[in-house]
């Protein structure tokens, strides 16, 4: 067998994004584009620093990230611009007053690191 059978979740704030790429792109299905992703992550490699810092941030700020993500306009979706716009974001989660101590260190940690990538990326871009 060529392939095996797996189940994932994608978060309710970005399906229709997906769903409108899936169509944009004229692919035959959801699993199709997923495929297709996972192709070209292995093929070039690009560095995924900032979707994998996401991804290790709690489930209620990966919820409040994919809210925003959903309500980014595609045009400006773009590497450098989305981590300096995720910098203003957490900034902004960070002046709530309930803010966790132990969240707000993990968002402060998250700001630099984005600070980072968004300075590798516009150097590539540049």
């Amino acid at each position: 067998m060529r392939s095996t059978a797996k189940t994932y979740k994608i978060p309710n704030a970005l399906l229709e994004g997906v769903e409108q790429r899936v169509e944009e792109n004229n692919f035959p299905s959801l699993n199709a584009y997923l495929v297709a992703l996972i192709r070209r992550d292995l093929f070039f490699r690009d560095p995924l620093a900032a979707a994998a810092l996401i991804s290790s941030l709690p489930l209620e700020l990966q919820d409040v990230v994919d809210d925003f993500v959903a309500s980014v306009e595609p045009s400006a979706a773009r590497s450098r611009t989305a981590a300096m716009a995720l910098q203003s974001l957490f900034t902004h989660l960070i002046t709530r007053s309930s803010m966790d101590p132990k969240l707000q260190e993990v968002l402060e940690e998250s700001i630099k690191q984005l600070g980072e990538i968004s300075q590798i990326d516009g150097a590539v871009e540049g």
